[in-house]
């Protein structure tokens, strides 16, 4: 049991995107702190990182290797994926630091027209429409947790990484 217990998984991938993430939040936060510090505080920053931590936690820490061997880590994570990190991620306003921490060309050339279309805006308005998420939310936990699907994310890391994903999203 030991080994398990300091059994980081770390995927530099994972953590090079949460590295990449976290830094053009920071830029994008750090120009809307000097314009609105009052909306864009020190508060919804630490949030921000929070809600990354958490997830970091979650997927490469020791809670991870032990998923598999007990049902009470493999629910802990997945709290930790459904229940803490997106409300700490959401308490950091990230769609505006995010898309202002882009490069220019990336905002103003393809990010920022397409968010701005009318189609966008009509689409994510569903996506984001409170029984519509609510539902999602459930569909999507009651699904992975039928118990083939169930036994595929165990079994399978690529699928794992699927239901954590499924899990962020909808949450």
């Amino acid at each position: 049991m030991q080994p398990v217990l300091i059994a980081w998984n770390i995927d530099w991938l994972l953590m090079f995107f949460a590295l990449l993430i976290l830094l053009v939040y920071f830029r994008g936060w750090r120009g809307l702190h000097r314009r609105q510090p009052t909306l864009f505080s020190f508060a919804r920053l630490i949030s921000f990182i929070a809600g990354v931590f958490t997830l970091l936690v979650a997927i490469v820490s020791p809670l991870d290797s032990l998923s598999p061997l007990l049902l009470q880590a493999h629910m802990v994570q997945h709290i930790l994926i459904m229940m803490v990190a997106p409300p700490l991620l959401l308490l950091g306003l990230p769609a505006l630091p995010l898309l202002c921490g882009l490069p220019a060309t990336i905002q103003k050339s393809w990010l920022g027209p397409f968010l701005a279309s009318p189609t966008c805006k009509k689409i994510a308005g569903v996506f984001v429409h409170p029984i519509v998420a609510l539902l999602a939310f459930i569909i999507v936990t009651w699904c992975w947790h039928i118990p083939s699907l169930y036994e595929l994310a165990l079994n399978n890391e690529t699928w794992h990484a699927v239901e954590h994903g499924c899990f962020l999203t909808t949450a």
